[in-house]
C-alpha cells in the first residue's frame, strides 16, 4: 500500500491540473481485481471490503425517468460545488476525474475509468436485499440506466460505484440508486478512514437530493 499524498492542492483543480490527471489515468490499470462486479450485484457483502447501497424515489413517469437520466449522463449528479468532475463522455473506457474539497481547505484529485454506460429495457434488482431494507423490489418491466466507474491506480481508495436510474413501467416510479464497494488504497486513506466514510456517505445523500430536484423539474 503507498503512501498517497499525490493528488492534493489547496486550490481547486485548474484545467491544466485535470488534463494531466487525465493524461495519467490513459496509462493507469484498476487498482483491484474486481473489474465489473457492480455491473451485475447490488448490495453485495464481500469480505474485507465496505459495500454502500442506497435507492430512493425521485418522481414518476417516464419524463421524470429522462430527466434523472439525463441529469446523470451530464455528470451533475456529482456537481455538488465540493465535489465535481472533469464532465467526460458518458462512454466506456473514458476517464473521469473526481475533485473533492476536504476539510474545507484541500482539493483531491482521484482518477477513475468508465466500464459501462448503457440503457436496458427490464429491471434486475437485487429483490431480496431491498425487502431486507423495507424498500419495494423493482419489477422486471421497465427501463434501467447504468454507469459504472473503477478507480484507478493513484486513486486514495479501491474500489467501483454504479449510478442507476430505473423507471417501473408497473407503478411508474421513478428510482435513483447508488451501489459501490471500496477499501482505502492508500496508507492515507486508511488512517483517515472515518473522515472517508463521512465524505461518502454525504455524497450519496446530497446526490439523490439533487437527482430528486431534477427529476421534479417536469
Amino acid at each position: 500500500m503507498r503512501l498517497g499524498i499525490g493528488g492534493i492542492t489547496i486550490n481547486r483543480p485548474d484545467p491544466s491540473t485535470v488534463d494531466r490527471a487525465t493524461n495519467k489515468a490513459k496509462l493507469a490499470a484498476p487498482n483491484h481485481n474486481l473489474t465489473g462486479i457492480t455491473e451485475f450485484t447490488s448490495g453485495s457483502s464481500l469480505k474485507g471490503w465496505q459495500s454502500d447501497y442506497d435507492r430512493v424515489q425521485v418522481g414518476k413517469g417516464k419524463q421524470a425517468y429522462r430527466k434523472a437520466k439525463d441529469f446523470v449522463s451530464e455528470w451533475q449528479h456529482m456537481g455538488l460545488g465540493w465535489v465535481d468532475t472533469n464532465r467526460p463522455a458518458v462512454k466506456v473506457g473514458e476517464h473521469v476525474i473526481v475533485m473533492a474539497q476536504v476539510l474545507g481547505l484541500l482539493w483531491m484529485c482521484n482518477p477513475l475509468r468508465i466500464l459501462y454506460a448503457k440503457e436496458e429495457k427490464g429491471l434486475i434488482p437485487a429483490a431480496a436485499m431491498l425487502r431486507a431494507r423495507r424498500q419495494p423490489a423493482c419489477t422486471s418491466r421497465g427501463l434501467r440506466f447504468d454507469l459504472g466507474q473503477t478507480t484507478l491506480e493513484g486513486h486514495s481508495l479501491a474500489g467501483e460505484e454504479r449510478f442507476s436510474v430505473q423507471w417501473s413501467k408497473e407503478d411508474d416510479s421513478v428510482w435513483y440508486e447508488i451501489y459501490a464497494i471500496s477499501r482505502p488504497a492508500t496508507l492515507l486513506a486508511l488512517a483517515s478512514y472515518p473522515l472517508t466514510r463521512y465524505y461518502q456517505q454525504r455524497f450519496r445523500r446530497e446526490s439523490m437530493a439533487a437527482v430528486q430536484r431534477a427529476a421534479e423539474c417536469i
